[in-house]
């Protein structure tokens, strides 16, 4: 399993607006954690319509965060980004379901671990991994 690189661009641009009180330009965030400008008002876009993020205008207006740090998880911004856990046994896909899948085991099995390990995703709050 890998992350989207949006996912860990999320990751980053919330780590440092967790480590600032006050709102700041999309321009010096980008500079600070050596991301694009577009890579920042991206993920901030998708940040933002998921209630993580905001944005204020004016002269001292900026992005920050919405939410604390220890409310914020992995598996949160994973499922913004599309990023959501999904093991199959087999070759099937998402446009092309398993043709055997009712009376297959292992189908439900994945599932089952593919759902666990969201859960575990769902605990690891950004808190944590500033914090490591």
């Amino acid at each position: 399993m890998q992350l989207s690189v949006n996912t860990r661009y999320a990751i980053r641009l919330i780590s440092a607006l967790g480590a600032i009180s006050q709102p700041v330009s999309a321009a010096s965030i980008s500079e600070q954690i050596g991301l694009s400008l577009r890579a920042v008002e991206t993920v901030h876009a998708v940040l933002r319509r998921h209630g993580i993020t905001e944005a204020t205008g004016g002269a001292r207006g900026g992005i920050r965060l919405a939410l604390p740090l220890s409310d914020i998880t992995v598996g949160k911004l994973m499922r913004c980004f599309g990023d959501g856990v999904d093991f199959k046994g087999c070759r099937s896909t998402r446009l092309s379901r398993c043709q055997t899948q009712g009376e297959c085991a292992a189908c439900s099995n994945w599932e089952n671990i593919s759902g666990r390990i969201q859960d575990f995703l769902d605990e690891i709050t950004l808190k944590e991994i500033v914090g490591r």
